[in-house]
């Protein structure tokens, strides 16, 4: 007899929770710990700045001058994890990113949960998606470029190829 009410957890299932639990660690983790120097000079240097100053690089330009800063501190205040927000919403685009480039990549489910505990059980790796640094950013489009890439590579159409190219500018 067939029981139709045992719960079996399918692929997405899994790679949902597993992906669920670090977003939770990374939102703990940009409430709790304190700003870094690199997050203050961000907030202090760059937000009372115009858009059109930060896009043009007037002043001292730099790589952690973000225009999602700007506009995230403009909708929803300035607070340590509004400025990280960016990067933490980066994480989600990294995890997509990362299950699908894993899930073409490996045909067997254990091996795809094994390649994104490698990868997400980096302490410094994750660290850059708690932090309004602008790293988590840059490694959430190189792996999406990564997965168009591969896209691409499989299936030779060149939408692919515009899109690997959009996501590593």
């Amino acid at each position: 007899m067939v029981n139709r009410f045992v719960y079996k957890p399918d692929n997405q299932d899994i790679y949902f929770f597993l992906g669920l639990l670090f977003t939770i660690y990374l939102t703990i983790r940009a409430i709790v710990i304190p700003i870094t120097i690199d997050e203050a000079g961000t907030y202090y240097n760059y937000m009372p700045r115009s858009v059109a100053d930060i896009l043009l690089f007037n002043g001292d330009p730099s790589p952690n001058n973000h225009i999602l800063n700007k506009l995230f501190t403009a909708l929803f205040g300035t607070t340590t994890f509004v400025v990280r927000l960016p990067n933490l919403l980066g994480f989600l685009l990294f995890y997509t990113a990362a299950v699908r480039l894993f899930t073409l990549m490996f045909k067997t489910r254990i091996l795809v949960i094994a390649a994104l505990l490698v990868l997400l059980c980096n302490p410094y790796l994750l660290d850059f998606f708690a932090v309004a640094r602008g790293y988590g950013l840059s490694i959430a489009f190189m792996f999406w470029s990564l997965y168009q890439f591969y896209q691409y590579y499989n299936n030779n159409k060149f939408q692919y190829a515009v899109t690997t190219l959009i996501a590593a500018a």
